[in-house]
């Protein structure tokens, strides 16, 4: 992706915001089940960040030389890395921020690269797929430029550096993947998802039957892990972020689910839920412990933009 969009800059920055269109209306199309509105609202707002990092890289390269050389484009693919991450950045915090997709996630597959995102998380890791990517763009129109007698041929040092830094980042996550430490602790739980119909018209599942349903899944993964026989506790049962737009806390039968699993199993209870306090709706996470004592409440603070919270909401009257 940053190549093409590399190589398309070039000559064509201005192609920036309906390549990046195309990307996000692509991806998050399923905004689309929450509002068709709020989807291309987002899809535009997020593709001024592939804009205006075009318009950075055709600064960067205004002023490249006649012959393009090693160091130039280490110097620039390096700068330009930077900027799509700084990018990236902004992107992640501005209106409470977007953070999906960021170039780092494409490496979802490659777990020994992704091991360096313990030294600068996500954002690091974006910046060497960006890096090796404008590299290649850069030899690209090297290798074109020299076969047609543009430059004369020399050794390709930034793709060798380049390449360098992969097998770098990929001997530090081999090293990380294989080391042998013990783990500090144990921790047995139990992940409830059900398959629920998410239908934010109201139409899907009501909140009796979502409780039904994960109780049941529950107590079906519980199975042996009760009553004095058990051969080991379970420590925590996790249920998903929020799987009806409800209250749990208000169903009679959650309640005593709830004491069941936190008395007689004896194990943490973590959920999410709507919380309506106020007038107002939080979109929580709660752990309830055994021994009766207050649950830990978290209320999302970083909402999803056009899905959870519309900027201006309060201003604008439509």
């Amino acid at each position: 992706m940053v190549s093409a969009l590399a190589a398309i800059a070039v000559s064509r920055p201005d192609l920036g915001l309906p390549f990046g269109v195309l990307h996000f209306g692509f991806s998050l199309f399923w905004i689309t089940e929450v509002s068709g509105l709020g989807w291309v609202a987002l899809a535009l707002i997020l593709a001024l960040y592939p804009a205006g990092w075009c318009g950075v890289w055709s600064l960067l390269l205004r002023d490249r030389p006649q012959e393009l050389s090693s160091w130039f484009n280490l110097k620039v693919a390096a700068l330009g890395a930077c900027a799509w991450v700084c990018f990236e950045w902004v992107r992640g915090w501005l209106f409470t921020g977007f953070p999906w997709n960021f170039l780092g996630v494409t490496q979802s597959g490659t777990v020994a690269i992704l091991q360096i995102a313990d030294l600068g998380g996500v954002l690091l890791v974006s910046w060497l797929v960006a890096l090796i990517n404008l590299i290649l763009a850069l030899t690209l129109l090297r290798l074109f430029r020299e076969l047609r007698h543009q430059q004369k041929a020399r050794p390709h040092y930034d793709f060798t550096v380049s390449m360098l830094l992969v097998a770098l980042a990929f001997g530090y996550g081999a090293g990380v993947i294989f080391e042998t430490n013990e783990p500090r602790s144990r921790l047995n739980f139990l992940a409830v998802q059900p398959n629920l119909p998410q239908d934010p018209w109201g139409e899907g599942v009501t909140l009796d039957q979502a409780v039904q349903r994960m109780a049941q899944l529950t107590l079906t993964g519980l199975g042996g892990n009760l009553g004095p026989e058990a051969t080991q506790k379970l420590d925590l049962v996790v249920w998903p972020e929020t799987p009806v737009g409800r209250d749990l806390g208000a169903d009679p039968v959650f309640q005593e689910f709830l004491h069941f699993v936190t008395s007689q199993a004896e194990s943490s209870f973590l959920f999410g839920s709507n919380v309506f306090e106020g007038g107002q709706v939080f979109n929580s996470a709660l752990l309830h412990q055994p021994g009766g004592l207050e649950p830990q409440v978290y209320r999302k603070q970083h909402l999803v933009i056009m899905g959870e919270y519309v900027p201006m909401a309060n201003v604008l009257p439509f």
